[in-house]
């Protein structure tokens, strides 16, 4: 499988009284991503996910508070709010796939995220995290919309049973998960006096991709409005 993304190319021109004038041309370049199939053996193929990663600022407070609670999470990553979640890319076209989102993605609006306080998701992961204010979900959720359009029939989503829609979708920073139910009370209530709120620039995506059998995830590219 392909798909055409748009590629600008700009032709100079002479005009008489003005020096040179532009002019833009778009056209259709064809950059191949063949679609996974349920053969393929995933258990041997890396993990991909989109985020938006914050200041390094935001990441030095964010991760105050993660390393207090760090022994009930199995992965390490860097402070970020999740646009797309995990995902497998056929082998060999991760470049394919960076193309077509740094294509798609170029022209973006630079935006502001605001976070406050910490919400909590109780469906048996037990999730604590802080929450990005009304005007950034939105923002979050349409990130969502564009990156499912770009990706739709070129990845393989590592859970089938998600669905991808801005109303299932919440919008978080992640400061623990997997936090077992006999402490989640207590984590809870400790959490509940934080007073955190920030805010950070967002002028690009990043790509990071979680190496089969490892814990840890790692910066593959990042995509700048």
């Amino acid at each position: 499988m392909s798909a055409w993304v748009p590629v600008t190319y700009r032709v100079l021109g002479d005009r008489p009284t003005a020096g040179h004038q532009t002019l833009d041309l778009i056209i259709g370049v064809r950059i191949p991503v063949p679609q996974l199939t349920k053969p393929q053996k995933y258990s041997n193929m890396n993990q991909y996910i989109i985020i938006v990663v914050p200041s390094l600022e935001i990441i030095e407070r964010v991760d105050k508070y993660r390393k207090i609670y760090a022994r009930y999470t199995d992965y390490v990553i860097v402070p970020h709010f999740t646009i797309y979640p995990s995902f497998y890319i056929t082998p060999g076209y991760e470049e394919n796939v960076i193309q077509l989102l740094r294509n798609s993605f170029k022209g973006t609006e630079v935006v502001t995220i605001n976070f406050s306080g910490v919400g909590y998701f109780e469906s048996g992961n037990n999730v604590a995290f802080f929450k990005p204010d009304t005007e950034s979900s939105i923002f979050l959720k349409s990130l969502l919309l564009e990156t499912t359009e770009i990706l739709k029939g070129k990845i393989r989503n590592v859970h089938d049973d998600r669905c991808f829609l801005p109303e299932n979708f919440s919008p978080h920073m992640t400061i623990a998960e997997k936090i077992p139910e006999e402490v989640f009370r207590s984590v809870k209530k400790e959490l509940d006096d934080i007073n955190e709120k920030g805010s950070f620039t967002v002028s690009s995506v990043f790509l990071y991709t979680q190496t089969v059998g490892e814990n840890l995830w790692c910066n593959a590219a990042e995509i700048t409005f």
